[in-house]
């Protein structure tokens, strides 16, 4: 099955299509889904190797897919159960290969032993890289009060 979606993926995320609005849903729908999942591989498949993160609780810029894959590792193994969803999408093409999303997010987390709800701001860049989508610029911070 995993090998299913990879193939998948990188049958969807090839330059064959056109339409960058259905590319970015379908990226987003991908960062959902692993996220939810809290599957480290699935998420770092989206991502490229030389992707500048900044993650909610990073204090330096991560500019390597070793240090996003901790970052999501402890993450996960801290948060758990976690769901989270995406709303007020905004998806800008800058050209062919290279498209900007915006959106909020809600996150429910385990934290200290209690669920709690967090609002957050997330912005991506994603870019062609060898004819497949990846993210390679990564900002989420908290929604301010």
């Amino acid at each position: 099955m995993k090998k299913f979606h990879s193939v998948f993926r990188a049958l969807f995320f090839k330059r064959s299509s056109n339409n960058l609005l259905e590319v970015a849903d379908q990226l987003l729908a991908n960062w959902v889904a692993a996220v939810n999942r809290c599957d480290v591989d699935a998420v770092m498949q989206l991502f490229a190797a030389d992707v500048m993160f900044y993650g909610t609780s990073t204090k330096t810029l991560i500019t390597n897919s070793e240090g996003v894959r901790q970052y999501f590792e402890q993450a996960f193994a801290q948060l758990q159960p976690l769901t989270m969803s995406i709303e007020d999408k905004k998806i800008q093409s800058v050209s062919d290969d290279v498209m900007l999303l915006a959106c909020t997010d809600k996150w429910s987390v385990a934290l200290d032993g209690q669920q709690q709800i967090m609002f957050g701001r997330l912005v991506m860049t994603a870019t062609l890289k060898q004819g497949v989508w990846k993210i390679v610029s990564f900002h989420r911070s908290v929604m301010p009060a």
